[in-house]
């Protein structure tokens, strides 16, 4: 179980770092459209959930 989770965390990771990368070479953040960085923001969020709730039902499962 231990494992499983650190995998699953550091794939989402590693998810979160290079979408924030791609953005940050394509320089979407400096588009003008709200869309791109709504998007962007939406992302992180879920992936830091996502990240929080792996972490929450590991400590649960001890």
């Amino acid at each position: 179980m231990y494992t499983e989770v650190n995998i699953i965390s550091l794939l989402i990771n590693a998810i979160v770092i290079i979408t924030m990368f791609i953005i940050y070479k394509t320089k979407m953040y400096k588009t003008k459209e709200k869309q791109a960085s709504l998007i962007t923001v939406s992302l992180f969020i879920v992936a830091t959930i996502a990240y929080v709730a792996t972490k929450i039902l590991f400590w649960t499962e001890l």
